[in-house]
């Protein structure tokens, strides 16, 4: 009889404990979601309405949010353009089953705060055309996950981590163009065989190019224009037969490219049409915040398409906001000839990236016409992105 009593009697306590635990593990992520919400939204207080402490049971349904499993927790947090201005939180780290984060195109300011590498899931990160500062944390190391880190447009120093490349070997997307960071380009980026697209442009390193780059078999996409990199550019990295953009301009590289290069462009021989088409390719970078590996380019779609498609009507909805909503020139006086200038650059992208090589316009006339805008714009407005 005391052996009947007691199985019902454990069975209960274990589902209790059992029900005790998920409700734990769900409070968790939304105590971090509200902490979160409490850095990032700054004085934006309008932000986010539907997170709020009256409806922490119902977190999986708020704003941005992805929720998968049982116990319900957070995989996705994709708040993109939502005007955050405020910092981040500590807090995130705290969402252990994350898998991706997406804060790109906001005003963030601050820090990487280094809980980030606790999210051992992490598959995606976009903290892109923010306003953050200080160093990589080192370790997003510890995120083995990754494959995705998009850190560009921010203010991001100091060198970048070589313990990235000795860890993070599913690592495919690496784009941390627009920056201050500085140091040598870690040899260890070449441990990353499925690296495909890798952008460090328009920061400060210095040294040589790593030749181990040239042994990542997959690499296509290889930006590291307007650093200070000096040397002559490894034999290794013109080999590559994956290439379809090779950006080594504003440097202080000096020898010959070989006469044997690979594929350059899309498939065109080395020559100055290969070097407008990656010129082109790298306003449209520049000027939309976008790149060709982003997952919006399916089929037909690219990054050429996608800017042609817009003009110009549709200008202010492709262009990188962080390039004018700091300077208030959405509501300015100098609207229209914001956009104007946006239009213009857009479509001498567009000429440059065309797909048949001989469509593509010259390389000098380009370099015209580049002069021609900016001094147009700066006849009127102060040089905030045209310059």
């Amino acid at each position: 009889m005391a052996m009947s009593t007691a199985l019902p009697l454990l069975l209960l306590l274990s589902a209790s404990s059992s029900m005790s635990t998920v409700q734990g593990v769900e409070a968790n992520d939304a105590a971090a979601l509200l902490a979160f919400k409490a850095a990032a939204v700054g004085d934006g207080g309008y932000r986010l309405l539907s997170w709020n402490a009256s409806s922490t049971g119902e977190f999986c349904s708020w704003e941005g949010v992805t929720c998968q499993g049982k116990p319900r927790r957070v995989v996705a947090l994709n708040l993109s353009s939502h005007g955050l201005n405020g910092v981040l939180s500590p807090a995130i780290g705290n969402m252990s089953s994350l898998k991706v984060l997406n804060l790109g195109s906001n005003m963030l300011s601050g820090a990487i705060p280094a809980s980030l590498g606790r999210l051992q899931h992490l598959e995606i990160l976009n903290l892109s055309s923010n306003s953050l500062s200080g160093d990589i944390p080192t370790n997003l190391s510890s995120c083995t996950s990754l494959t995705t880190i998009e850190l560009q447009s921010n203010q991001l120093y100091g060198r970048l981590p070589p313990e990235l490349g000795n860890k993070l070997t599913r690592l495919e997307v690496l784009k941390l163009w627009k920056n201050n960071l500085t140091g040598t380009i870690p040899t260890s980026l070449a441990n990353l065989s499925s690296l495909s697209f890798v952008s460090l442009a328009f920061n400060q390193f210095e040294g040589t190019i790593p030749s181990g780059l040239g042994g990542i078999a997959g690499l296509r996409h290889l930006d590291l224009a307007y650093n200070h990199i000096s040397g002559e550019p490894p034999r290794s990295i013109y080999n590559l037969s994956s290439f379809e953009v090779l950006q080594l301009e504003g440097n202080m590289l000096h020898g010959e490219i070989p006469n044997d290069i690979g594929k350059y462009g899309e498939g065109s021989s080395i020559s100055t049409l290969g070097d407008v088409y990656s010129l082109g390719i790298l306003l449209l970078e520049m000027f939309t915040g976008r790149s060709p590996t982003d997952d919006m380019f399916r089929g037909s779609l690219d990054l050429h398409k996608f800017s042609e498609d817009a003009l110009p009507e549709r200008i202010w909805e492709i262009a990188d906001s962080t390039m004018w909503m700091h300077q208030g020139a959405y509501n300015s006086p100098s609207r229209s000839r914001t956009q104007s200038c946006l239009v213009s650059v857009i479509a001498l992208g567009i000429s440059c990236s065309k797909k048949q090589p001989r469509e593509r316009i010259l390389i000098h006339d380009a370099a015209i016409q580049i002069h021609a805008i900016r001094d147009s714009y700066l006849m009127f407005a102060k040089p905030f992105f045209c310059a």
